[in-house]
């Protein structure tokens, strides 16, 4: 798990792209600015105000903030990280 940190944190400040553990519509993820990472949790900053349809609420937090929202991901519901490294 510490490798995975790690490389969620060389990610800081870049647009990703999360996919996370939950049911509803697979395939759905989150995107935006990586804005923090800790050991438990990381934080995107995004443009849209809506978690993807069929996000449980305990899966992830997400707080509306115009024109945005915030949202706050489990580390252990992470599944994917998608980013560009060119």
């Amino acid at each position: 798990m510490d490798t995975f940190v790690t490389e969620l944190s060389r990610a800081r400040d870049e647009t990703v792209m999360i996919f996370v553990q939950m049911g509803g519509t697979p395939g759905a993820g989150f995107a935006g600015v990586l804005t923090a990472v800790n050991t438990d949790y990381v934080t995107l900053v995004a443009n849209v105000s809506t978690p993807p349809a069929g996000t449980p609420a305990p899966v992830v937090t997400v707080t509306p903030v115009p024109p945005g929202a915030t949202i706050h991901i489990p580390i252990s519901k992470i599944v994917a990280l998608v980013r560009n490294t060119t």
